[in-house]
């Protein structure tokens, strides 16, 4: 699930319930219009998913490369 909440300087951050983004967004963008809006959320959110990304393929790999080397 996403929430709003005041994030000081940040956009937006992974939590371990969900993705909170800076309420501003709303605020201020959101009055704009929801393409507007969609593509703020977009740029605020992107850094977060990717880091979220990145560390679930890391763990992947890491696995992986446990499991193959145990059986050489």
């Amino acid at each position: 699930p996403v929430r709003w909440a005041d994030l000081g300087a940040r956009a937006a951050r992974a939590e371990p319930d969900g993705l909170v983004v800076h309420a501003a967004l709303w605020q201020t963008v959101g009055p704009l219009g929801l393409g507007r809006l969609a593509l703020a959320l977009a740029e605020a959110l992107a850094p977060v998913v990717t880091t979220a990304l990145v560390a679930e393929i890391e763990r992947e790999v890491d696995q992986m490369t446990r499991s193959s080397g145990s059986g050489a």
